[in-house]
């Protein structure tokens, strides 16, 4: 399988911000995604942990990428409305981990939800979206 394979069909590979800050391939399934991130020099802000933003993004693209994903159909694009993020622990590890899933909507407007974790599975970081999804 490619790095965009999945069992839902081909994705639209990633982009080159997600290339940029190294995000691994996300896994994905009907209405889920993760998306798992070994962190480096470059990612930290100056108290030597993750950067809030890294996180926001990691977010961003597990909630994404699982509601492009449904009805075993290709993915659909989306663009994200709104998020909301709460910051709840520092990480520790090298590594950190986000969860994303769909919790609702309609055909063009959906909602999801995620959590990012370090390798303990400290909970790091909630976010709810909405998002406007359209076929390719």
């Amino acid at each position: 399988m490619s790095a965009r394979e999945t069992p839902m069909g081909k994705g639209f590979g990633p982009g080159p911000f997600q290339r940029l800050i190294g995000l691994e391939p996300p896994v994905i399934a009907e209405g889920r995604a993760t998306i798992r991130l070994v962190l480096g020099p470059d990612h930290m802000n100056r108290q030597d942990r993750p950067h809030g933003g890294l996180i926001c993004t990691l977010l961003d693209c597990a909630m994404g990428e699982a509601v492009s994903h449904r009805d075993g159909r290709p993915p659909f694009r989306t663009l994200t409305l709104n998020m909301s993020t709460n910051f709840i622990a520092a990480a520790r590890g090298a590594s950190i981990t986000a969860e994303g899933w769909r919790t609702g909507g309609g055909r063009t407007t959906v909602f999801a939800e995620a959590v990012v974790k370090d390798e303990d599975g400290t909970v790091l970081a909630t976010a709810q979206g909405t998002f406007r999804v359209k076929e390719q």
